[in-house]
């Protein structure tokens, strides 16, 4: 008779539960920041905006350089540094009045943050004060920015450590953004800024990931979107993606026109087309979509 067998179970693994929703971490801790310009003061509602669904702080950080540089010695340059030193103080005390009353009226649980630089690049100290803040939040006048916009711009993103939020002057939207459109490439720099805006895209109705197909690597790119999608799915957003052609008018337009078509009320940005992130903040693509945005504008370095 042939012997029976039996095998003894090892200790059964309890069985997985469902799996708890992730709560919708939007950001807690804003840095905006905050100069006469009405670019600013937009920036400012759109921060206030995000913040408050969230319960969370927005501080309005107000720049001021005091560069001056008397030439030669004595009693007399003394009287010229001390005068004109007097008179940028003074000028610094108005902005600031200015500023504490627009936050009185706009976001009256801000925080205003005062920060006078003496002979050094103020864009420095935003950086530095972006560190401490979940995103740094910069206002964008219509074409491209100022100079001062775009230094501030550059040395937040490439010293903050943190992201960068642009709100051109034009967008008079001030909500937490509800369609997202990711500029999706198999990037390094893409990967940074979707993981940076997860906050942001875990809260948001519908998110597309845009893929803008080169012909000249589109078998490369088929499955472009499809991994990045699938990750997001494990962080609960759900991201549809769509391919389009790039066509005769390049990627810009043809970014820009899938947000119009998809209503983004934000744009996540990778790096196309450049291998180094530097080379692509200041080329062609970038500059176009400085210049032609109309909806806010998410970096991450």
């Amino acid at each position: 008779m042939p012997q029976a067998h039996s095998m003894q179970a090892g200790p059964r693994r309890a069985a997985r539960g469902p799996k708890p929703s992730l709560k919708p971490d939007l950001f807690q801790d804003l840095l905006v920041h905050q100069d006469e310009s009405e670019a600013s003061r937009n920036a400012l509602q759109y921060a206030t905006a995000i913040a408050d669904e969230a319960d969370g702080n927005v501080a309005a950080v107000m720049l001021y350089s005091i560069n001056i540089y008397p030439v030669g010695v004595g009693e007399a340059m003394a009287d010229v540094w001390l005068a004109a030193q007097r008179q940028a103080e003074e000028e610094a005390a108005k902005l600031e009045k200015l500023l504490r009353e627009r936050l009185a009226k706009d976001s009256p649980h801000a925080e205003l943050r005062r920060s006078d630089n003496v002979g050094s690049d103020s864009s420095y100290k935003l950086a530095e004060l972006g560190r401490y803040a979940d995103a740094v939040v910069i206002g964008w006048r219509a074409g491209g920015g100022t100079d001062e916009q775009r230094r501030l711009f550059n040395t937040a993103l490439f010293h903050s450590g943190r992201p960068v939020i642009l709100v051109p002057d034009s967008y008079k939207t001030p909500q937490t953004p509800r369609n997202i459109m990711i500029a999706w490439s198999p990037s390094k720099e893409a990967a940074r800024a979707v993981h940076d805006a997860l906050p942001l895209l875990r809260n948001a109705q519908s998110v597309r990931i845009t893929v803008v197909d080169d012909s000249s690597t589109k078998a490369e790119q088929d499955n472009a979107g499809v991994d990045i999608a699938r990750h997001l799915a494990r962080h609960e957003v759900h991201a549809e993606v769509k391919h389009v052609p790039r066509g005769s008018h390049g990627v810009t337009r043809t970014l820009l026109d899938e947000a119009k078509y998809f209503g983004a009320d934000l744009i996540v940005l990778g790096g196309y087309g450049h291998s180094r992130l530097a080379e692509w903040i200041l080329g062609g693509m970038t500059r176009e979509i400085l210049a032609s945005a109309d909806v806010p504008l998410f970096f991450s370095h």
